[in-house]
């Protein structure tokens, strides 16, 4: 869909680094759905990078520029130090429906594919008592994707989490 890198959605997965699988998640900060300018926060255990890049939904590519990192530990200060660093990849919808993947390769030294799922997030409020009081739960459900056990299939794993606030 035109709105697929809207930002109301949390994208997870990995890459590849020097061999590695490394976890990430990506936030969409901004995204013109008219113009396809996507802009975008990956984080890693120790990284930030910000990015920008147009996806062109007629070919389903997005192809994500670095423009600012900012290492989360000292020991990541040393990875990126070349020139040019971009994610380069496809959107393609998940065969069981309801979410997608963007997955492809990052163009920089000792870095390879990458992949993400756009998590299915399903909120569930209700109210419950608990000892004379009131407390409203909320549970979220996400679908994660693992690239590397499946390369274009969903590996799902249930996570909720329920958070208790006094009414």
């Amino acid at each position: 869909p035109d709105d697929v890198f809207a930002p109301d959605f949390i994208w997870k997965g990995s890459y590849d680094y020097k061999g590695q699988k490394q976890p990430m998640s990506l936030t969409v900060t901004s995204f013109n759905a008219s113009t396809g300018k996507v802009n975008v926060t990956l984080t890693d255990s120790s990284t930030e990078f910000l990015l920008s890049g147009v996806y062109k939904r007629q070919e389903t590519r997005l192809t994500l520029l670095l423009y600012q990192m900012r290492a989360l530990t000292y020991s990541s200060l040393g990875r990126i130090m070349e020139e040019s660093w971009a994610m380069d990849g496809f959107v393609s919808a998940e065969p069981e429906g309801g979410s997608y993947v963007f997955q492809g390769f990052i163009q920089g030294k000792d870095y390879g594919q990458f992949g993400l799922q756009r998590l299915v997030t399903v909120m569930i409020i209700s109210v419950i008592s608990v000892a004379g009081s009131c407390y409203q739960v909320a549970a979220e459900s996400c679908l994660h994707y693992d690239p590397h056990l499946h390369h274009h299939r969903c590996h799902h794993h249930n996570q909720i989490c329920i958070l208790l606030s006094s009414l």
